[in-house]
């Protein structure tokens, strides 16, 4: 995993994977359906928000204004 990421912003983004995995097929926009992994609501969004910043996230679709995905980089090394 890349270290430009503190523990808990890896744990945030592990949750994210997974939940492209199980459920979606890849992108996510019920952010409120992710595992939060013990953080609240607020705490989760405010790491999001960091994540954001870091570039771990592509938006998709232009056409509902709500799909996002992992950026290509950040899966690569969450499965290595």
């Amino acid at each position: 995993m890349n270290q430009n990421f503190n523990q808990i912003e890896t744990v945030v983004l592990l949750a994210l994977y997974q939940e492209t995995l199980g459920c979606t097929g890849g992108e996510f926009g019920y952010i409120e359906d992710v595992d939060r992994c013990g953080l609240t609501k607020h705490q989760f969004a405010g790491y999001v928000g960091q994540l954001t910043k870091k570039g771990c996230f592509e938006y998709i679709d232009t056409e509902t204004h709500g799909q996002y995905a992992l950026a290509e980089h950040i899966k690569e090394s969450l499965i290595s």
